[in-house]
């Protein structure tokens, strides 16, 4: 919780594809509490039912807010929460953009907190947009297509820590694109690939930067 250095906020996604779904929910830890064991302050509050398995945080651009972003399953409707020295805003910033998705993959926002992507599974291809961290509204769909099948694990996303490149892991490839093309064919025109021998499923930039 900005602000504080005891109070934690823990967001939770449940599966959409069998309902009843839990949806998106909220609790909040203050690990002062108990003689220091912590304890839950609020528990499971729902923000969105209708919310699928993607969540992601990023610092607002103040440096000290923080924006939680998470999307509707099986449309192209994003949400995104701010959660300041107030508390959670569970009134979301709602961003229609791109195409409907049903299988997604894993959500993840640059360091600089502009960029947001996400696989594709159903276009065997991997979606990147504009992310505004002052506001939380999502623009500008990107398609970086790894295959030319109509279906591809492209699960595994992760920026590098400069925000110059994008990664991808597609069933038994890593992709590679520079985000500092100028425009989208630019972009998808930079992809390149290395072989993996297997398959390899998420991504995930170490705190170290590594």
């Amino acid at each position: 919780a900005p602000g504080s250095q005891n109070v934690f906020y823990a967001v939770t996604t449940d599966e959409p594809y069998l309902p009843p779904s839990n949806g998106l929910r909220y609790s909040v830890v203050d690990i002062s509490l108990a003689g220091g064991n912590g304890s839950v302050t609020v528990k499971n509050q729902l923000l969105d039912s209708l919310a699928g398995e993607q969540v992601a945080a990023v610092r607002h651009c103040n440096g000290s807010d923080y924006w939680i972003v998470s999307r509707r399953h099986n449309t192209n409707v994003f949400l995104t929460y701010l959660l300041s020295s107030s508390g959670l805003n569970t009134v979301a910033v709602q961003s229609a953009v791109g195409p409907v998705v049903q299988w997604p993959s894993h959500l993840k926002i640059s360091p600089s907190g502009q960029r947001l992507a996400f696989g594709h599974w159903e276009t065997a291809s991997f979606a990147l947009y504009n992310f505004d961290n002052s506001t939380g509204i999502i623009t500008s769909y990107c398609k970086l297509p790894v295959t030319d099948s109509s279906f591809a694990l492209a699960s595994g996303i992760e920026f590098s820590p400069d925000g110059s490149k994008l990664y991808g892991a597609a069933d038994s490839t890593l992709f590679q694109w520079s985000l500092c093309a100028s425009t989208d064919s630019i972009l998808r025109a930079s992809k390149d690939s290395i072989p993996l021998g297997s398959y390899q499923g998420l991504l995930q930039l170490a705190i170290n930067g590594k």
